[in-house]
């Protein structure tokens, strides 16, 4: 009977945890759809960099026709996939918000794993939906949240293999780390990041 009783309680937080993720997840894509922003869509900065760089795909060049050395190429060759099928600009809102919905699961995934409080994996999902700051990234043509989320990959792929010992998870890992390497320089980050998690969680 017991046995039972706690099947069903556990049921019951499973379906409980399943709409509060739906429910924060809506609100993360209202606030990122349709609440405004002082961020104009394209900037004389980096945005229109990277649209540039995504008009000379595959060749890196910028400038009179010089390769571009400031920033990685992934992510403009990403928009320039994108372009295929919409407007140069959209696309690149476009890489930014897939990538920023991914992560949202990503850190869900992560966080479960990192810690067994609820409470915890809910709170920093509900900070990240809100974040000001993220929201921008998210809605404009950056490559923070696409970064973001090649790095969260990594780490998550990479706390797999520290688990299981599974091969095949490191060297999805290593891929998305190389990923990451030709996207941002932020990857030197990622090193210090992925010894913490082989010093807690290795077997």
């Amino acid at each position: 009977m017991n046995t039972k009783l706690n099947f069903l309680n556990g049921l019951k937080r499973q379906q409980y945890n399943h709409w509060l993720l739906v429910l924060l997840f809506a609100l993360f894509l209202l606030l990122r759809l349709f609440s405004s922003t002082p961020y104009f869509l394209i900037q004389p900065g980096d945005d229109a960099r990277f649209l540039v760089l995504a008009q000379n795909f595959p060749n890196h060049l910028i400038y009179n026709h010089q390769f571009y050395l400031v920033h990685p190429p992934i992510f403009p060759w990403v928009i320039a996939l994108f372009s295929f099928f919409i407007e140069d600009y959209l696309a690149g809102i476009l890489v930014s918000l897939i990538s920023a919905s991914i992560s949202f699961f990503l850190i869900y995934l992560i966080f479960n794993k990192v810690t067994s409080n609820e409470f915890v994996t809910f709170t920093v999902l509900f900070f990240y939906s809100l974040s000001s700051a993220f929201i921008n990234l998210s809605t404009t043509i950056s490559k923070e949240s696409f970064a973001l989320m090649i790095t969260l990959f990594c780490i998550y792929y990479y706390l797999l293999f520290v688990e299981s010992g599974n091969r095949n998870l490191g060297l999805i890992s290593a891929v998305f780390g190389c990923v990451s390497a030709f996207t941002t320089d932020h990857t030197l980050l990622l090193l210090p990041a992925l010894a913490v998690t082989a010093f807690f969680f290795s077997k």
